[in-house]
């Protein structure tokens, strides 16, 4: 069976505003090894790695603004705050999906953000996997 890349689009709503900077890319990438680390340390650890080939890649966080600074952005709370992370093994992707099962927080900053799933996410991916 030949692995497939598995995009997941994350969806989560800040509990409260907060300042975001110019360039996410950094918090997005520190979002989803704290949330990795929930699974197990050594997989976070493995993936932040320096100087190695990465098995994931994640986009700058999408999200509305209540107002510009010269140095960032307010979140705006009532729409969501979104990322997408791609990884090159199933394995991972799960990995992530299950951290999520017990707990589906993460803090950033000063704020808790509540990811929501709108269906079961690891059917599609049980399935894939059959």
């Amino acid at each position: 069976m030949i692995a497939m890349p598995v995009e997941i689009e994350l969806e989560t709503y800040a509990e409260r505003e907060l300042k975001l900077p110019l360039f996410t890319g950094g918090l997005a990438r520190g979002i989803l090894l704290q949330v990795l680390r929930r699974s197990g340390p050594e997989l976070s650890q493995k993936l932040h790695e320096p100087n190695v080939r990465k098995a994931y890649s994640v986009t700058p966080l999408f999200f509305k603004s209540t107002g510009d600074l010269k140095d960032g952005h307010l979140l705006d709370t009532t729409y969501p705050l979104r990322m997408r992370v791609r990884f090159l093994e199933d394995r991972h992707a799960m990995s992530l999906l299950k951290a999520f099962e017990g707990d589906a927080t993460f803090a950033l900053h000063e704020s808790i953000f509540h990811h929501r799933f709108h269906e079961d996410p690891l059917k599609e991916l049980r399935r894939a996997s059959v």
